[in-house]
């Protein structure tokens, strides 16, 4: 069981969190990264305070989740109207003066924040007695910015950009091009790869593996389309492809990551904190001291309550288009979506017809029977990140990209998991793992009826791309990965109009590949708020 980060230090608090938005900082108090930390272990402790913001209600251990896991073409609000919360996002109709989008740029910046300063701190202690320690830890600091700018110029595009902590009353800082952040982005995670070990000290940390996956999300996202500030849409360097293709390969070959053999049991462990191979890097949640909420937010209908059921609060569940679209053999789909709901105060499931149904829950993250001391909204459950299989997917699109098509054998590819070598080999790893048992095996002429194998040689690029569009959908579903997806596809608007059943289909515009940025910050700083807001 990996041990949980204990993040509840007033002190580091503090220096680290005192602001209420990075634009508008109130002074730092007596702790400054000018005095504190000062020696290795009180290192440790500032740096799980730049961890500690991942855990708050408003990213994620709550609202970030369910805002961008759901804001896409996949599913829908259950409420009534779809404005109220939290249906505003998913169905494209808030505007620039709805306040969660300066909710969720507070709490990104302020992670930011946190890093800075604790990585101007360490600056200042990196000696040739203390590199030992201290260029580890700065590796890991410098990471997790990376993530948090990784975050903030993928939902708000042009951004200012602070690699110093902020201690100005008021600051004023002009917005830079995405291209810049990205360039930080990639200084910071460049410095970091090769730095960090390959099991951390603490659960929930940066590890090697997870600095070479994050950098595979940037790469591959690099490559693709996004929508400017201005409002110009603009595809991405395709030689990102090859460096994401690079990094996924070295995830690949660290030897310490693998497909959990039962996709089911990769959630049952993260909701019980225990240690599962396919999890590269998670947002670690415990009851009661800081326990997760988005599992609430989800899970199948229960009528009469679900506090003392099975089921979860269901206040997004699964478009019609994409339930019409699933084989329910697939453990995936079994898992992910709820055919079925729970009586009131039991565990009692009664099934329904899911065809043409917009009524499905989504059950990635449900309760594990018994419920393990789990309250209706707080609850031992964390959140992943990265895991293996989202590498293996950016190893195979990205290796398509990069050779205009599937099934160029690549000979670095461990012939142990892939005995062809091939992109084909890789997804079809993915479908395997997803097949009912009694149809693991291709015993009769032909292929399993159920997740068949990718013939190699029977795809084309275009195609190939698509079965991958397809794998991500279902096998990361509700994991903040889909909108991001959809965006660097350049599909965002074809893909949620093509949901026609839902509000979103007709508010949905090419202004939401991008949030507005706060209009309070753009109006002290002078800033154009984001094209079409």
């Amino acid at each position: 069981m990996k041990t949980l980060l204990k993040f509840n230090i007033l002190f580091v608090l503090l220096m680290l969190c005192s602001c209420k938005k990075l634009l508008t900082e109130s002074p730092n108090s007596f702790l400054t990264a000018n005095n504190f930390p000062s020696n290795q272990a009180e290192a440790t402790t500032a740096m799980y305070g730049a961890y500690n913001v991942l855990q708050e209600v408003n990213l994620f251990s709550y609202n970030l989740v369910n805002y961008m896991s759901t804001g896409d073409d996949l599913v829908h609000p259950q409420i009534s109207p779809p404005t109220a919360f939290p249906g505003f996002s998913m169905t494209f109709q808030l505007s620039a003066s709805d306040a969660i989008w300066t909710t969720f740029w507070t709490y990104l910046w302020r992670g930011v924040n946190n890093c800075n300063s604790v990585i101007y701190a360490l600056n200042n202690l990196n000696t040739s007695a203390t590199a030992s320690w201290v260029v580890p830890d700065l590796a890991e600091m410098r990471a997790l910015r990376a993530f948090y700018y990784f975050y903030l110029v993928r939902m708000y595009g042009d951004l200012p950009l602070r690699l110093n902590p902020t201690t100005e009353t008021v600051l004023l800082a002009p917005r830079m091009p995405a291209t810049q952040i990205y360039s930080a982005i990639l200084d910071d995670l460049t410095f970091a790869d090769n730095k960090l070990p390959l099991i951390a000290s603490g659960g929930g940390r940066f590890t090697a593996g997870a600095v070479k996956g994050l950098m595979a999300q940037v790469y591959i996202t690099m490559a693709g389309w996004r929508r400017t500030s201005q409002g110009v849409m603009v595809r991405g360097d395709s030689q990102n492809y090859l460096l994401a293709r690079t990094k996924a390969l070295e995830v690949i070959n660290l030897g310490v990551y693998s497909l959990n053999p039962d996709y089911t049991q990769i959630f049952k462990n993260l909701s019980t904190n225990t240690y599962d191979p396919e999890v590269i890097w998670d947002v670690q949640f415990e009851y009661p001291d800081k326990g997760s909420q988005f599992p609430y937010f989800f899970g199948a209908f229960s009528s009469g309550g679900a506090a003392t059921s099975g089921g979860g609060n269901c206040q997004a569940r699964v478009n019609s288009e994409f339930v019409n679209t699933l084989d329910f053999n697939d453990s995936r789909v079994a898992w992910n979506v709820a055919n079925y709901t729970y009586g009131s105060s039991n565990w009692t499931k009664s099934t329904f017809t899911a065809t043409n149904s917009n009524s499905c829950g989504l059950t990635k993250w449900q309760k594990i029977n018994p419920a393990l001391g789990q309250f209706f909204n707080n609850f031992s459950t964390n959140f992943p990140l990265i895991r293996f299989d989202d590498i293996l997917l950016i190893y195979a699109e990205a290796d398509n990209e990069v050779n205009s098509g599937p099934g160029v054998k690549n000979a670095s590819l461990p012939v142990a998991l892939f005995p062809n070598q091939t992109d084909y080999d890789v997804i079809n790893a993915i479908r395997y793992r997803a097949r009912p048992a009694t149809n693991k095996l291709n015993k009769v002429v032909g292929l399993p009826v159920v997740l068949p194998d990718y013939v190699s040689g029977t795809l084309t690029h275009d195609t190939f791309l698509t079965a991958i569009m397809k794998e991500r959908a279902i096998e990361l579903l509700t994991e903040n990965n889909r909108r991001f997806d959809l965006e660097r596809w350049g599909v965002l608007v074809q893909f949620v109009q093509a949901a026609s059943s839902q509000v979103a289909a007709t508010y949905v515009a090419p202004k939401h590949y991008l949030f507005p940025v706060p209009p309070a910050d753009a109006l002290a700083n002078g800033w154009a708020q984001n094209d079409g807001y």
